[in-house]
Order: structure tokens, then sequence, then C-alpha cells
């Protein structure tokens, strides 16, 4: 977002060094902005630049204090499990609703940046059904379970809640469900009692080492065809 303004990393570094003692920890837009490490801060990449499975695995990210791995984590979990190490991983829980590897991801942000909001037409999940975008959003389903399952990876988990208020009511949900040690968290309920118990169980332990690779499975369809 700020690759063109060279001017704007200088006036935050001026700025942070006069209010050190506000700030503990930083998410910058690139690594151009790991400089910041050297005031002391702890620095985290942004989830709109996330990392590959290889990157992590390879070290690419390893000067950043916390690796956000939204998009590569949920239906990853055993391979992310066996890299770990002592690095610190970060996700967002209800970052949106956005397919599993999307072709168009890496473009989305762009595109809205310059107003390209037809772009919405090749969006997958504006033409899904409510329980078939639950099952193939590419984020980790709000049971409390499956909070429990990812935390030998996951050391942080964020929530979303500035771009809408849906997000937002869905965040306060989440940390509600967590409080009162609730199982099923805000709209994942639909899936709950749209599935019998065992194929909600078989659906869970499926999509946690799936790969994503939703264009080339259907077993979130054969899920469907259940419900329908």
């Amino acid at each position: 977002m700020f690759e063109k303004d060279e001017t704007l990393l200088p006036r935050v570094q001026d700025a942070l060094r006069v209010n050190r003692h506000l700030v503990d920890i930083v998410v910058v837009p690139d690594r151009s902005w790991l400089v910041l490490k050297d005031l002391g801060l702890e620095v985290k990449n942004t989830v709109i630049n996330l990392p590959t499975y290889e990157q992590v695995r390879d070290g690419e990210f390893d000067d950043f204090d916390c690796i956000y791995i939204h998009d590569e984590i949920i239906h990853n979990h055993d391979l992310y499990k066996e890299i770990k190490g002592d690095r610190r991983f970060g996700t967002v829980v209800n970052y949106g609703d956005c397919a599993t590897n999307c072709k168009l991801k890496d473009k989305h942000y762009y595109l809205v940046k310059i107003g390209k909001y037809d772009a919405n037409l090749f969006c997958k999940t504006v033409k899904w059904g409510p329980v078939e975008l639950l099952l193939k959003r590419n984020s980790i389903p709000t049971f409390r379970s499956e909070f429990d399952h990812y935390l030998d990876v996951i050391d942080i988990y964020k929530l979303q809640g500035r771009n809408t208020t849906g997000t937002f009511k869905t965040a306060v949900e989440i940390v509600e469900g967590i409080v009162d040690n609730t199982e099923v968290f805000s709209e994942y309920q639909l899936v709950k009692d749209k599935l019998n118990p065992i194929t909600l169980i078989k659906w869970k332990n499926e999509i946690r080492n799936c790969g994503g690779d939703c264009d080339n499975c259907n077993y979130c369809d054969t899920v469907l065809e259940e419900v329908e």
C-alpha cells in the first residue's frame, strides 16, 4: 500500500523514536520495514502480505517476531506443526469469507484500492450458499474444539472487527463464547444444525490437513449433498 511513498517509513521511525514508550509491537507492510526492529519493537507481517508454506519452511520470514499465516494454516495443520520449532505463528480468526486458495486473492486489495469493485463478479463466495460458504471458507471454523486443536501451532488468534459491523459482531460473539466456554461460536451453529454429529466430526478432521485444493476436491460438496 505504501510502496510508492518513500518518505513514510522515515516519518514513522521518527515518530516512534519520540513515542517509543507507547508502542511495543508493529505490523509492517513489507520487509523493508523490518528496520523498526532496531528500535526494540516486535515486528509482525500484515495479513495482506502472507507467506506461503514453502517460504516459512525455508526461513524467509524468520526475521519477523511473529508470522501471520492465515491462508496457509487452515488446511495444513500437520505440515506447520512439523516445521514450527521456535517460530511464533498468528492467524486472523474472522478475517472474512474468502475462498480457500482463491486465485484472485493477491490482486483483491489492489483492485479494491483502485476502485475496481466489479472484481467481486469473479468472487466465488458471493455465489455460494450459507452452508457452502462455511464449509469452504478460508478460516478456522469457530468451534472451541478447533481453536484448541490449532493451539500447538498458533500462538496468537487475532480478531478482525474494524472492516464491517458484521465482523465486529462476530469478534464479540467469539470472545463471549470463549469466556462462557461455549463449543460453537456464532455462524457455525448453522453447520452444526445442518450436519449430523458424525458427519460434522469427519468434516472437521478432514479439512485440518486437506491442503485446501478446493478446485480438485469434492469432499465438501459431498457433505453438502447430505444437507440438501
